[in-house]
């Protein structure tokens, strides 16, 4: 091999032109996600009906509601481990043959002790698929577009989880609730056969082991046709891979002993604010408020990602120090309804839409042989957060606080994020430069 020339894929990667290939691979992913979207919040439209049916205490099902948010913790580091040393494809299907499997045998589940284990197992399969898909993505989208493309993609998650509300309204009456689980499960049973065929490896991934040259240069030619690759040349990422691939290790060694702490610390400040709002805010400020929170995410995430593009982590810095008066001002506003509605849009293009682009920045800080577990970690600790958030949601609620300053508690961790992720850009940066 040493007359032949050398590949670097990244740079083969960051050179394309967006076309159908990146077309193919986003739809297929944006599918996934939306299954996964699916699953997260079919549990809650299914709840009313098994309380009914089995003639239960309505308490009685909360560790039944919950229990996917614990194994989604678990899941994200596993399958984030897993990603970096098996591949992210094998990942992908292989966590969502576990939340596919899992949400079957919730429909088949005749006790409330076995429904909570199976949401527990399809919560380890939710959180496989999403480092997975976003490392997946970072690693095949060129760099000029690749914030966009991951936010694109991730928007299939919120559009699953609007779904199984009114399919629960049409199948539930007819079908009972175990239809929504058989629906969750079958269909990504077919996608996942589908997606064994179609979907790509990462080509990053791939060069990291000459082992896997033909399959590096199957992917290479599928990424640009016109690509000649003779016998000898050889693939390289541009930079250099440890031995010892999907080591956890590997995210606090340097520069990652400070970078990792500070992402995962802001994936728990923004999923403890997320979801204390999307908790609380029907009861506290109202439906129509909460329906223009969540629709306004997207489209702050997408806006985001057009300068996570191009300025890197400096816009989701911004964009957490526009969320404290934003926040704070959500409950000022909350007598005045159509101020509310307003001022809830724009708490959603702040919080949900900075959701958004941690996904995409933890995808692009780390390199190929620990992105996996790099956003998988983040993922994982970051839902410590999810469930603190209605939780202190709650007590807060309990010392009947005046709503002002609830929610001028809530933004407190904001600043505290856009502290941190002020710190985290600067030594970003120096790593970068060194």
């Amino acid at each position: 091999m040493a007359d032949g020339k050398v590949i670097n894929v990244t740079e083969l990667v960051d050179r394309q032109k967006f076309g159908p290939f990146h077309l193919k691979l986003m739809i297929w992913l944006f599918l996934v996600l939306i299954l996964d979207g699916y699953d997260i919040s079919a549990a809650s439209f299914a709840n009313p009906e098994i309380i009914k049916q089995w003639s239960l205490a309505p308490e009685s099902t909360k560790y039944f509601l919950t229990a996917s948010l614990f194994g989604i913790m678990f899941g994200a580091v596993i399958f984030g481990w897993f990603g970096d040393k098996f591949g992210r494809k094998k990942a992908i299907l292989s966590a969502a043959l576990v939340f596919a499997g899992a949400t079957i045998a919730c429909a088949l589940s005749t006790t409330l002790d076995a429904l909570t284990i199976f949401r527990f197992l399809c919560g380890v399969g939710i959180g496989g698929v999403m480092p997975n898909t976003i490392s997946l993505a970072a690693e095949m989208a060129p760099k000029r577009v690749q914030a966009t493309l991951i936010i694109l993609m991730f928007t299939g998650t919120p559009a699953g989880s609007s779904l199984p509300g009114p399919i629960a309204a049409w199948v539930v009456p007819h079908y009972g609730w175990p239809m929504i689980f058989w629906i969750g499960g079958i269909i990504p049973l077919v996608i996942v056969a589908l997606l064994f065929f179609t979907l790509p490896e990462s080509v990053k991934f791939l060069a990291q082991d000459d082992r896997r040259r033909a399959h590096t240069a199957k992917v290479a030619k599928a990424i640009e046709p016109t690509l000649s690759i003779g016998p000898d040349d050889r693939f390289v990422v541009d930079h250099a891979a440890p031995e010892k691939k999907g080591s956890w290790l590997e995210l606090f060694r340097w520069p990652f002993t400070i970078i990792t702490p500070l992402l995962a610390s802001l994936f728990i400040i923004n999923f403890m604010v997320l979801y204390f709002m999307n908790s609380w805010m029907p009861q506290l400020i109202g439906v129509w408020a909460t329906t223009v929170f969540g629709a306004s995410g997207a489209l702050g995430g997408v806006i985001l990602s057009v300068f996570v593009d191009r300025k890197g982590l400096a816009p989701v810095t911004v964009l957490f120090a526009l969320a404290v008066p934003v926040i704070a001002g959500l409950g000022y506003s909350a007598p005045i309804p159509a101020l509310a509605i307003v001022m809830a849009g724009a708490a959603g293009m702040c919080v949900v839409g900075l959701q958004f682009g941690l996904n995409a920045t933890a995808g692009m800080i780390y390199p190929t042989h620990v992105r996996s577990n790099g956003v998988g970690f983040a993922f994982g600790i970051g839902r410590f957060g999810a469930v603190a958030g209605p939780l202190i949601g709650g007590q807060l609620i309990a010392w009947k606080l005046p709503l002002h300053e609830m929610y001028l508690l809530a933004s407190i961790p904001m600043a505290i994020g856009a502290i941190a992720c002020y710190v985290l850009t600067r030594v970003q940066k120096r790593a970068r430069d060194a």
